[in-house]
């Protein structure tokens, strides 16, 4: 089985991906929970039965949930204008580079609004 690869520098992958202009509230990133996202499995579209694969991403995010909830304060999360949406980067996979342009991976994220 196949795994994510975490990006080596999270905040640098994350600064590579963003497009000039956009709020710091839509790329904002915490360290906990990056080191998780090697133990998310890659899933493969052409295999038959992805069984255990659903089992390690419901357990990864999971853990994710539970250290989010236990750890809310730690996160220092931003106040979000109503009708804004912010995000927290909480996992990144290294990113992949063809000629000039960069692709951006998998991302966990925990989504505000």
């Amino acid at each position: 089985m196949k795994y994510l690869v975490p990006a080596r520098s999270p905040a640098e992958a994350i600064e590579r991906l963003t497009p000039p202009g956009i709020s710091p509230t839509r790329k904002l990133f915490r360290p906990k929970f990056h080191h998780l996202l090697a133990e998310m499995p890659q899933v493969d579209a052409g295999q038959e039965t992805q069984d255990e694969e659903v089992r390690l991403t419901v357990k990864v995010l999971t853990a994710i949930r539970e250290g989010v909830l236990s750890s809310l304060d730690e996160l220092d999360i931003p106040d979000i204008a109503p009708g804004d949406f912010g995000r927290i980067i909480l996992g990144i996979e290294e990113p992949k580079v063809f000629g000039d342009a960069i692709r951006g991976g998998t991302e966990i994220v925990l989504a505000l609004w």
